[in-house]
């Protein structure tokens, strides 16, 4: 529905990372959409995050991802590289086969302290991160949310919860 209404220019790519893995989709503006897993996810990243900091194991590695008083987006180019390597030979091989350019991409799992994540990806890969206002999204997919719900809306956890009540 979003792309209906021009909030969302196709070709869009959708991304979520997981514990040891990743499901990426491209939304063409017609046909099927593409849809790849990923061998790669966050423990990658917990991996690179030891092998800069020099920690003993990856616990504490995990711990420093999540955190947010903790600034990782100096080495950020490091820790992402293996995830970035699989996503952009997918992204590449998409914009080859079709000649068509991914603009804008969401990644809807990632807590608002990874948003070092999000950003380096945009802009490594060349694409925008989309921007909602909350009352507008809602009253387009006709939800209806109470005043005294407030939600940070860099927090894209919450559109798949949306797009799943919206008609």
């Amino acid at each position: 529905k979003l792309m209906d209404v021009s909030k969302l220019k196709a070709p869009v790519m959708f991304l979520e990372i997981y514990k040891d893995s990743g499901l990426l989709i491209v939304v063409p503006p017609e046909g099927k959409p593409l849809v790849r897993t990923l061998d790669t996810g966050e423990t990658s990243m917990y991996e690179q995050i030891k092998n800069e900091l020099s920690l003993k194991d990856i616990v504490s590695a995990q711990k420093l991802m999540y955190s947010s008083t903790i600034d990782l987006s100096d080495m950020s180019q490091r820790i992402i590289a293996p995830l970035y390597k699989e996503i952009s030979s997918t992204v590449g091989m998409f914009e080859v086969e079709t000649g068509l350019s991914i603009s804008q991409m969401l990644i809807t799992n990632l807590l608002p302290e990874q948003q070092w994540i999000v950003q380096k990806l945009s802009n490594d890969l060349g694409m925008q991160i989309p921007e909602f206002d909350l009352n507008e999204l809602c009253a387009l997919l006709d939800v209806q949310i109470d005043d005294n719900v407030e939600w940070n809306m860099k927090d894209n956890r919450i559109l798949p919860l949306l797009a799943a009540m919206g008609v």
